[in-house]
């Protein structure tokens, strides 16, 4: 009977198997988690090609000095010109573009 007793003083109750094993499995997990990450974070990034754009800036004529009061009608003149929705397009293209992502 001593000898039972003994044996019974070293064995893993299942609470404790199902514990270690818990832990080997988080533990495991984490370790592959960093590890993917780690992988991703150092494979070259690709490089993209840059549409040449045509900046609307370029398009605006230069609004005359106001010296007079004709210079200010001749101001506004040239600022009733410039159509503010003419970048519009470019804002549609990037909307179409991130609802592919």
């Amino acid at each position: 009977m001593p000898r039972t007793a003994r044996m019974r003083k070293y064995r893993l109750t299942p609470i404790e198997l199902f514990l270690i094993a818990a832990t080997v499995f988080v533990v495991g997990f984490v370790g592959y988690a960093v590890y993917q990450t780690q992988q991703i974070a150092e494979q070259p990034l690709e490089e993209t090609e840059i549409a040449p754009r045509d900046d609307a800036a370029d398009r605006v004529p230069d609004a005359p000095e106001v010296e007079s009061a004709q210079d200010l009608d001749a101001a506004v003149q040239t600022l009733d010109e410039i159509d503010p929705e003419a970048g519009l397009e470019e804002d549609s293209e990037l909307e179409s573009q991130a609802s592919e992502l």
